[in-house]
């Protein structure tokens, strides 16, 4: 029963943050001429909407951390169709509010020949300036992508929460506790120093690795190898989740995961990690 309630309170935070959506989406449109929900890279990747499609369903990540719920498979569910819905909710708003002549659009012509219309007179900007014009019928393929682009804003922030750091025994999120960071220009010196605390963790030393950590590591300029522990805690068991892993600086001066050096470690319950 308390998940059913808890289910009920998440999609209710979610069907209200697509609400807002909608409503702001459609009154920027209507005051400042800007679909951004219509933005496309490319012509075919819908950006716009995916954005859109992601606030659309941050209610459902606030209410999910609010009732400390892990979704399932009915949240997931209500979340992708609740972000679809977004894109003919706000159309709907459009459809009450505009006028023609000084009569209501709602008065002239149905939702449904409304969305027609709409999607057929349809234009994209080019990059370099001008317009294609009406789309025609090819407006339902640029009204289908931005469906997507909803979607795929809801699958985002579905998979998001879904990799969060979860306690099932107290059924809450783990809380982000800190991060410790080595800088590194010499590999060997990094995979030793990887060894060495790797050994800690496997061998249930969690605070001692801390430590080691600890230990003062200037970064340098020349540095490109960053030896990263970081920790999570569940604040009722005390139960703290530990992530060792290495990222290595590229080409594009960005940090990239490195897969072969990684661990994830669990202390157990009313463990005291001081760091």
């Amino acid at each position: 029963m308390k998940k059913f309630i808890q289910d009920l309170a998440v999609t209710g935070f979610g069907a209200l943050s697509s609400l807002l959506t909608a409503i702001l989406l459609a009154y920027i449109e209507i005051n400042y001429g800007l679909a951004i929900y219509s933005v496309m890279w490319w012509f075919v990747i819908p950006i716009g909407a995916i954005g859109a499609g992601f606030v659309a369903a941050w209610g459902y990540y606030l209410g999910s951390k609010i009732f400390n719920h892990r979704p399932e498979s009915t949240i997931m569910y209500s979340m992708l169709m609740i972000s679809m819905a977004t894109y003919f909710l706000l159309h709907f708003f459009l459809y009450v509010s505009f006028q023609v002549d000084g009569k209501q659009v709602s008065d002239l012509v149905s939702y449904r020949d409304f969305m027609d219309i709409t999607i057929k007179n349809t234009s994209m900007r080019l990059r370099h300036g001008g317009e294609t014009g009406a789309l025609g019928r090819m407006g339902y393929v640029l009204a289908m992508f931005q469906i997507l682009g909803f979607f795929a804003g809801g699958a985002i922030t579905y998979l998001y929460l879904a990799g969060q750091i979860y306690c099932e025994k107290c059924s809450k999120y783990f809380s982000f506790k800190g991060k410790i960071s080595r800088y590194y220009s010499d590999p060997e010196i990094l995979a030793n120093q990887y060894m060495c605390i790797k050994t800690m963790l496997d061998q249930s030393l969690f605070q001692k690795a801390v430590d080691a950590m600890l230990e003062k590591n200037k970064y340098k300029s020349d540095d490109y190898l960053w030896l990263v522990l970081e920790v999570q805690l569940c604040k009722k068991c005390k139960n703290h989740y530990m992530k060792l892993l290495v990222k290595k600086r590229n080409a594009k001066n960005e940090w990239e995961d490195v897969d072969k050096f990684t661990g994830e470690y669990y202390t157990g319950e009313n463990a005291e990690i001081i760091m």
